[in-house]
């Protein structure tokens, strides 16, 4: 799998699981095979992603499509062809932990614009879990609450609706959830930097989940393409916390990042500084250089944008979101 959304993807499950178990793969021998028939399932079904085309529902206009599906080892592209439109999805399989990962994309290879592409849902999928409860946690909102975990019993309140909102992927919740019964289950992520939402409907037994962007409602122009958020899904068998186990796994071996020398992590002990944002880069790395000897110096916020604050509260820094000038300190 890619490593990519690698920063995010450890940071939020630093802040919202605890340390890993010392066991080698939690993984249940029949998890494997449960997730490849699944995906097979969900390919063959066209319920792997959805969207609605010039105002056509997808279960209306997805079997008017050319589909090939290309497989190599444990990667898959399926790709549908209506025209000069162009929609596919590329996916890859840990078979060791029974994860999947896939993003999807569109193209428009005309040279007009795209019929109305919109309602994308990245994922939007069916799974078989009796009994399931939905997992997820709080995002950041400056509260006292921020990162808890909180839980939705799906036979008491069969729809449940979550979201992050502002364009920052963990505020208001966290991009991440699991699904269990106590037996088995399924954990996944959603890899997006903006904003997202997720639905999850339990039609006795079986949930559908749907995730992606929020109100998308897109042409595309003549060659343009794009893709859709990134989505992580991994089986298991056992309790909540085998799941839990076996996501800390997946994390640590497909999306930790290594020196690609040593094939060791960059960092071998967080350290925490109590240092106010809105500073600016260049005074936050001097004081660091003060401070300590370091590898890796991770800023939360208030390194962006060219205007220093020159104060705590003038909030200069907060309005330069979006406004990205990176340097380079040695």
């Amino acid at each position: 799998m890619r490593k990519i959304v690698a920063g995010l993807l450890c940071l939020c499950m630093m802040v919202s699981v605890a340390a890993c178990s010392s066991q080698a793969n939690p993984i249940a021998e029949d998890a494997p095979s449960m997730a490849m028939s699944w995906m097979e399932d969900a390919i063959k079904n066209n319920q792997l992603m959805s969207f609605a085309l010039d105002g056509k529902e997808y279960k209306n206009h997805i079997g008017k499509w050319e589909k090939t599906v290309d497989r190599s080892d444990n990667a898959w592209t399926v790709t549908y062809k209506n025209g000069d439109l162009t929609a596919w999805s590329e996916i890859t399989y840990d078979p060791e932990l029974a994860a999947f990962e896939w993003v999807n994309y569109f193209r428009n290879g005309a040279a007009q614009k795209s019929a109305v592409i919109s309602d994308i849902m990245a994922m939007d999928i069916e799974v078989i879990i009796p009994d399931a409860v939905l997992t997820s946690a709080n995002g950041a909102t400056s509260a006292t609450s921020d990162f808890q975990p909180y839980s939705i019993d799906l036979t008491q309140t069969t729809k449940a609706n979550i979201s992050a909102d502002g364009g920052r992927p963990s505020r208001d919740n966290l991009p991440y959830f699991d699904l269990s019964n106590g037996e088995m289950g399924v954990i996944g992520g959603i890899g997006w930097t903006g904003s997202w939402k997720m639905n999850v409907i339990n039609r006795n037994g079986k949930i559908q989940m749907g995730a992606g962007m929020q109100e998308t409602n897109i042409a595309l122009q003549a060659g343009e393409q794009m893709r859709t958020p990134m989505i992580a899904l991994q089986f298991f068998t056992g309790d909540q916390d085998a799941g839990h186990n076996a996501w800390r796994q997946l994390v640590l071996k497909r999306y930790t990042p290594n020196d690609p020398e040593t094939g060791k992590p960059l960092t071998s002990l967080p350290i925490t500084m109590n240092t106010w944002g809105g500073v600016g880069s260049d005074i936050l790395v001097d004081k660091v250089d003060d401070a300590v000897n370091y590898d890796l110096f991770w800023v939360d916020a208030g390194w962006y944008g060219d205007i220093v604050s020159s104060t705590d509260t003038d909030e200069a820094w907060r309005v330069q979101r979006g406004n990205w000038y990176p340097i380079a300190h040695v």
